[in-house]
């Protein structure tokens, strides 16, 4: 079962082309024109009197076109059995949580003897009752479409179709047929306006079928052919395709996202892990007593390597250094060489100082070399009125 929820887009029925569609003893369907269309855009609109088609009005408390069809779906699965059902749904009316309409049910295989004309030519196809509810006062009432051989009609309610019938009597008998069966159902009965289909006039039917259309606005929605289920089932598998399309790229797009969610956090922990364990390394090895923020591992590190070599302060104390340092200037009281800055570390010294000359800045590189150290002259600068300022390095050996 197909259920078609879109019908043709509304057009200007003022250059409408108008046939009634006759059936041949064969079966076979077959259009005679009553009035052509005066434009090529216009549409045409097939006027059939269609024997096993069937109307049943709906009232849904959604406006979804998907529930909709689903509730119809439901409702027409006892008769499936039977063969393929087609229903096209014309939406009436819809409010902000409700929607109501008529359904209609039709065979695949009586659609299908309509094929022919709305697939070389276009146009709609339509159950011809419905062009002629113009001609019921309030709109309520029965419009009945005769054309010799058979009679098909529609009950309308204040302009909504509520019961569709074919049937080979004649529009007399079929009134007192809808007489009986209102009576029955309590509904309200109306007027009857019975249409000669074998004796119209082209420019009445092309009035007649204007005023319907500015009555019930929905008519340019019902088109009752194949070709309309078609494009309406192309829609759907392109609509579907494009659905499952876009969920597999936000699947995807989950996935990559997750991943690299996943990736970051990973990235996180491991330069968090190797954060902590390379200051577990350095108290571990350096200073394993020492709590807190390790401010400089590398002199730390310097310092330990320095004391495993034997030239810690241990042996070579800030106090000892000074010591060694008056000791050069004591030996030699005319010594002409000034310190400016010592900077002590546990490697050794590094002096900033003045001298008359340079001679005596190797002097006292020389001093100092006896003392069992090395020393290393840098950055010799000559001064105005001071001589030369230099800088030194001393390590312990």
């Amino acid at each position: 079962m197909n259920i078609s929820l879109i019908g043709t887009r509304t057009r200007d029925y003022t250059s409408a082309g108008v046939s009634r569609i006759t059936r041949k003893p064969g079966g076979e369907a077959e259009a005679v024109p009553i009035i052509s269309a005066s434009k090529t855009s216009a549409p045409v609109v097939y006027l059939a009197a269609i024997p096993s088609l069937t109307a049943e009005s709906f009232t849904l408390p959604f406006t979804s076109k998907a529930k909709i069809a689903s509730s119809l779906r439901t409702r027409t699965l006892p008769y499936q059995a039977a063969g393929e059902l087609e229903v096209f749904t014309t939406i009436l009316n819809a409010h902000k949580k409700s929607s109501s309409g008529v359904a209609w049910y039709c065979p695949r295989s009586e659609l299908e003897a309509y094929a022919s004309l709305t697939r070389s030519g276009g146009g709609v196809i339509w159950p011809a009752p419905l062009a002629l509810i113009s001609r019921l006062d309030g709109g309520t009432g029965v419009t009945m479409w005769e054309d010799g051989s058979s009679t098909s009609s529609v009950l309308w309610k204040s302009y909504a179709p509520v019961l569709y019938r074919w049937s080979r009597n004649d529009g007399e008998h079929e009134s007192e047929w809808y007489d009986v069966w209102c009576e029955a159902e309590g509904a309200e009965r109306g007027e009857t306006y019975i249409f000669d289909a074998r004796e119209c006039s082209g420019p009445d039917v092309r009035v007649m079928l204007q005023e319907s259309v500015k009555l019930c606005t929905w008519l340019p929605e019902v088109n009752l052919s194949i070709s309309a289920l078609e494009d309406v089932h192309s829609l759907e598998r392109t609509v579907k395709f494009l659905t499952a399309a876009s969920v597999c790229a936000a699947v995807w797009g989950c996935a990559l996202l997750g991943a690299g969610v996943m990736r970051l956090l990973q990235a996180r922990s491991t330069a968090e892990n190797f954060r902590t364990r390379s200051e577990a390394v350095y108290r571990e090895v350096f200073e394993p007593s020492r709590t807190g923020r390790i401010s400089n591992p590398v002199m730390l590190a310097r310092d330990k390597i320095a004391s495993l070599a034997g030239h810690g302060t241990s042996e070579h104390t800030f106090s000892q250094t000074v010591r060694g340092l008056g000791a050069i200037w004591s030996s030699s009281p005319s010594f002409d060489v000034r310190l400016d800055i010592i900077r002590y570390n546990s490697e050794g010294l590094d002096c900033t100082g003045t001298a008359p000359g340079m001679s005596s800045v190797l002097a006292f590189r020389k001093a100092c070399e006896e003392r069992g150290v090395t020393a290393t002259v840098d950055n010799t600068q000559a001064v105005s009125g001071i001589g030369y300022r230099f800088d030194m390095r001393v390590r312990w050996q």
